[in-house]
């Protein structure tokens, strides 16, 4: 299912819509109208990636002018480069998957979460038809490319030991999704670990010569908007309006689905077939839930025994969730009992 509101559950594309409770409840905060004629600036490190896909909705919509917000996005092709423009002060919030904050974590215990805003498990390893893998199980002394200290090396460390392997016993080509993508249409990789759009792109370009496996083993990864300590106390009213935006914009995609798909197809450039096929990939939902605690914690547990970051223990991640913004904007979608 692509989205997911207060009390509702639609899935888009099908004759009409599902509404899983008795009656829509209209998202109850405060309207995006209501807000000040003059702009607040601010600089947002937004992923490309169509996880992030709310949040260009929502500026294509115009509803960060409406709440009075002048967002300057800057993008970025995975989230820990975002992070670590947030970390050297180059933007105020930055869009990533969960993993990149519990890595950066242990190092920069600044970090904050504000909201999940996506969550999914469509991570593919993708791999060339003419490199012999006929599963994930012979992967064993191949090259596989993956963006180093994101969600894919986690992903892929537990892909391969599901298939009693270890990172010791494969190449790992380090680099950018679409560097990865690149490599693997030269032949310099065998397999590499993608998310769309470079998958999409990928399968436009390289057809039936790849094969693709699922790789996340369904657990679920949260995209998540993060900002730093100081940056949050100096500024919860406008991160409290930048969160209703994106509940605004969630509401709205959920009571115009079609309109929803058709920006979704345009602005990724996918046609509306693959629009359809990727429609349950993603559960767009604005919330603090409290399953984003375990996998923060699984995930530290697993940097911890590979021996990548300096740390014997896990820190509390409580610590690292702020959700001022979320209970102001709608106290009902945090789940995190804190």
């Amino acid at each position: 299912m692509w989205l997911t509101t207060r009390t509702t559950v639609v899935t888009l594309f099908g004759a009409g819509f599902i509404v899983a409770a008795a009656g829509f409840i209209a998202w109850s905060g405060t309207t995006t109208t209501d807000r000040p004629v003059v702009p607040e600036k601010m600089t947002v490190g937004a992923s490309t990636a169509d996880v992030n896909a709310l949040m260009w909705f929502a500026r294509d919509k115009g509803l960060f002018e409406r709440a009075g917000l002048d967002p300057d996005f800057k993008t970025f092709e995975a989230g820990i480069f975002a992070v670590d423009a947030l970390l050297r002060g180059e933007v105020d919030i930055a869009t990533t998957a969960e993993f990149v904050v519990v890595k950066r974590g242990f190092a920069r215990p600044n970090l904050r979460i504000l909201a999940s805003v996506t969550s999914a498990d469509n991570g593919m390893l993708v791999v060339r038809r003419d490199s012999g893998v006929r599963s994930p199980a012979d992967l064993a002394g191949r090259t596989i490319g993956v963006t180093m200290g994101s969600a894919a090396q986690y992903f892929l460390g537990g892909l391969l030991q599901a298939n009693g392997l270890t990172e010791d016993d494969v190449s790992l080509l380090n680099g950018k999704p679409s560097e990865l993508a690149e490599a693997l249409t030269a032949g310099r990789a065998d397999a590499a670990l993608l998310w769309d759009p470079s998958l999409f792109e990928l399968k436009q370009k390289l057809g039936d010569d790849i094969v693709v496996f699922p790789a996340q083993s369904y657990q679920d990864y949260y995209f998540t908007l993060v900002t730093t300590d100081s940056w949050a106390s100096d500024h919860r009213e406008l991160s409290t309006r930048f969160i209703e935006v994106m509940l605004e914009a969630q509401r709205l995609a959920t009571e115009k689905p079609n309109v929803f798909a058709a920006f979704i197809t345009e602005f990724f450039g996918y046609s509306a077939e693959y629009t359809e096929r990727i429609r349950d990939s993603y559960r767009f939902a604005v919330t603090l839930p409290q399953a984003l605690l375990p996998a923060m914690e699984e995930q530290a547990r697993w940097m911890i025994g590979a021996g990548l970051v300096d740390a014997a223990t896990a820190p509390n991640y409580l610590d690292f969730l702020d959700a001022a913004a979320m209970r102001a904007a709608d106290e009902s979608v945090v789940s995190v009992a804190f």
